[in-house]
């Protein structure tokens, strides 16, 4: 499958499993290294 990246699409497998109350996804795509700012707890 191809997922849609802040880099650009990504080409992934998809999940192995089907699962009938929770579809298998992830909530955010891949990014590059350094995309997001580090913040400290405060």
């Amino acid at each position: 499958m191809v997922t849609e990246t802040p880099s650009g699409p990504l080409k992934h497998l998809k999940p192995a499993v089907q699962l009938s109350e929770t579809p298998a996804r992830w909530a955010r795509p891949s990014v590059p290294l350094g995309y997001h700012r580090p913040v400290w707890p405060s």
